[in-house]
């Protein structure tokens, strides 16, 4: 597990909001979500280092879920997409613009 700051904005400063485990079964052990003080962001902290990733999101969490309900995951892209077009086009800093831009995506996602 590894101490993160806030993917946002970069503070380290947050709030813990609740803790669960994982609900898939897939590890034990709990896991806290926390508020960024700074910029509202919610995210685990500490979360799993990325080596670990595997362990948590094996490719069957990816394989099963979008083939068992394929027309909702592509609902849920189209509509996350409109979303980020629409922030995309207001005025002010694009913070989030920066952290997609640096953010790499899992090949089995």
């Amino acid at each position: 597990m590894e101490t993160v700051a806030c993917n946002l904005c970069g503070s380290t400063r947050h709030t813990a909001l609740y803790q669960m485990p994982d609900r898939r079964g897939f590890q034990a052990g709990i896991f806290t979500v926390v508020e960024c003080d700074q910029c509202g962001l919610g995210f685990v902290n500490p979360r799993p280092r990325f080596q670990d990733m595997g362990k948590y999101y094996p490719k069957e969490y990816y394989e099963e879920g979008f083939a068992q309900n394929r027309a909702y995951h592509l609902g849920r892209y189209a509509r996350e997409a409109r979303y980020l077009r629409q922030i995309e086009r207001k005025p002010g800093p694009r913070a989030c613009w920066t952290w997609v831009a640096r953010t790499e995506i899992s090949q089995d996602s």
